[in-house]
């Protein structure tokens, strides 16, 4: 890898080994499962689609790199 930069790579590099992000598998439907990195409480990055239809690969708002907003409704009827 190259990397041209004012910087010194110790800087640039410094976590770089002990970075781990976590990933969590959310399903979609039967057909799509999509593998996602936690931002926040309230948002997910993709970073995978899992399906065998090549149609969910071509969806914009499936894209790795997109940003899924989520809600959470808790029923408080018991």
């Amino acid at each position: 890898m190259l990397n041209y930069s004012i910087y010194p790579g110790e800087l640039i590099f410094e976590d770089y080994d002990t970075f781990e992000a976590e990933y969590e598998e959310i399903e979609l439907n039967d057909e799509v499962r999509l593998l996602v990195e936690r931002i926040n409480n309230n948002q997910l990055k993709i970073s995978q689609i899992i399906s065998s239809n090549p149609n969910y690969y071509l969806l914009q708002e499936f894209q790795p790199g997109t940003i899924l907003n989520t809600t959470l409704n808790l029923n408080q009827n018991h």
